[in-house]
């Protein structure tokens, strides 16, 4: 095997990594694409099985926090034991620093749904608490 064989060999070799290189990049934006697709796809069927969640996520999103105060507590007339009514209530207090109304909230979710309790009522209520005590005092 001389010289020119060896830098023919190269060359065919790059040319095949460039090819790998190719097809790895459009598997990796086909995959992209699907996750976004699936993402997309979920959505839509969760909005249509759930309106009011939909619709509660947008408001809270939107900081349209008084909006959702009056959706999740009319949700919470027609359906007491709704966690996710209980669940946008408690957020909507929360981001509005009515950090005890929240508490009251986040506490009865705890009661409806306990598997919420350490991964997402938990870490609201600590922080609640934290910032209630961080709060001064009026004095007389």
């Amino acid at each position: 095997m001389n010289a020119t064989d060896l830098a023919a060999i190269h060359a065919e070799l790059r040319h095949i990594v460039s090819i790998l290189y190719v097809v790895g990049a459009l598997t990796l934006v086909a995959v992209v694409l699907a996750c976004l697709r699936t993402y997309s796809v979920v959505k839509r069927h969760v909005s249509q099985l759930d309106p009011f969640a939909s619709e509660a996520n947008e408001l809270l999103e939107k900081g349209e926090l008084e909006r959702l105060v009056s959706l999740a507590s009319g949700k919470i007339r027609e359906s007491p034991n709704h966690s996710y009514a209980h669940w946008y209530l408690a957020r909507a207090y929360y981001s509005q620093n009515r950090f005890d109304a929240a508490i009251e909230q986040f506490e009865t979710i705890r009661k409806i749904q306990p598997e919420w309790a350490v991964n997402y009522i938990e870490p609201y209520v600590q922080e609640a608490k934290r910032r209630i005590a961080s709060t001064p005092t009026a004095t007389s």
